[in-house]
């Protein structure tokens, strides 16, 4: 299992409950996403989806680094923008990046 957003102790309620998705956001703390919220403008539109058991990109190993929290940000909003059942697709079998 990827250890994308599987750090999350209460994993399997979140999945059954609806509030995780397959493929969607990383989840992350609450101080990281207010810090990114006040800092990048169109953070706050990655909520528009529910978190995934597969993030849409890698989790971020250094969360202040902000030009790489803004690369991420990109490749989020581009596929919760736009999400296709093949972006889906390609991310189970990590093709998507």
């Amino acid at each position: 299992m990827p250890k994308d957003a599987y750090h999350k102790s209460d994993i399997k309620i979140n999945s059954v409950e609806g509030k995780l998705n397959l493929v969607g956001p990383c989840s992350y703390p609450e101080k990281w996403c207010n810090k990114w919220n006040k800092e990048l403008s169109d953070f706050y539109k990655r909520f528009a989806l529910n978190p995934g058991l597969l993030g849409i990109t890698p989790e971020l190993q250094n969360p202040d680094d902000k030009e790489k929290v803004a690369e991420m940000l990109n490749r989020e909003l581009s596929y919760i923008l736009n999400p296709t059942l093949m972006k889906d697709l390609k991310r189970l079998f990590g093709q998507y990046q």
